[in-house]
């Protein structure tokens, strides 16, 4: 993406933690197999869209959604010991209403808030 003159920013509070990052507002943010490691995913989701742009900005997550159908007794994605959240269509509604995303669209193994 860089070479077609896209300006990207990396961010992890572990490996790659900058905080000029977190000074600036963004158009896209990529969130890619990360918020299911959130301990307090309200205070996460409400500093990622304090980055955002006002309009016309995307917030990208991709996880495993938690389907209704979903015996979660045997969905494997939750042995793994680092998840310590689920998102359900129910709690992607939530945060679209708490943080007045304008759109919500969601797919089996991610979604997208839009401002």
């Amino acid at each position: 993406m860089k070479k077609e003159g896209l300006r990207i920013r990396q961010y992890d509070i572990y490996y790659h933690n900058e905080a000029s990052v977190l000074q600036e507002t963004y158009d896209y943010i990529v969130c890619c197999e990360v918020i299911e490691h959130f301990h307090n995913p309200y205070e996460a989701f409400s500093q990622l869209k304090s980055l955002l742009k006002p309009k016309n900005s995307k917030l990208y997550c991709k996880t495993a959604l938690l389907q209704p159908e979903q015996d979660f007794e045997s969905w494997a994605y939750k042995n793994d010991f680092t998840h310590s959240f689920f998102y359900s269509e129910k709690a992607l509604q939530f945060l679209k209403e708490e943080f007045q995303f304008s759109e919500l669209v969601m797919q089996p193994d991610y979604f997208i808030l839009e401002t």
